[in-house]
């Protein structure tokens, strides 16, 4: 009967969900091959390049001989 007048005194153990450190921040993946690599060469080289289309000045080598004509 000693036991059932006894108190037992039980402790859990809870994991505690308390915040972690936020000043840890993991590393960003960046890809090595080669291939990705020439990739990101091409693009980047694209958006500096103008197109040549931009650069178009209209000539008409007949010009003058039309005006000639036309008189």
């Amino acid at each position: 009967m000693s036991r059932l007048h006894r108190s037992n005194v039980t402790t859990t153990l809870e994991p505690s969900f308390e915040e972690e450190n936020t000043e840890h921040k993991e590393e960003e993946y960046t890809p090595l091959h080669p291939t990705l690599t020439a990739l990101e060469m091409a693009k980047a080289l694209s958006e500096v390049d103008k197109d040549h289309l931009d650069n178009f000045v209209e000539v008409n080598p007949f010009e003058e001989e039309e005006k000639e004509q036309n008189k």
